[in-house]
């Protein structure tokens, strides 16, 4: 591990809990602009955008 600058995961954490305080409505919105499924509880909703950003899959957050 490098020990100068932030890690992936440390870049990640702030996103992380940026995607937990949004409402449905956005998280929704979120999951369309990336073709994912919009269908799920708000849990849900939260763990597909966050394993798809932990995947790579994701582009990015419009808010970020």
């Amino acid at each position: 591990m490098s020990s100068a600058g932030f890690t992936l995961h440390q870049e990640a954490l702030p996103l992380q809990r940026q995607v937990k305080t949004l409402i449905n409505d956005d998280l929704k919105r979120i999951l369309r602009s990336e073709g994912l499924a919009v269908a799920g509880v708000k849990a849900q909703l939260q763990d597909r955008i966050l394993m798809s950003m932990q995947s790579g899959d994701f582009i990015s957050l419009p808010f970020a």
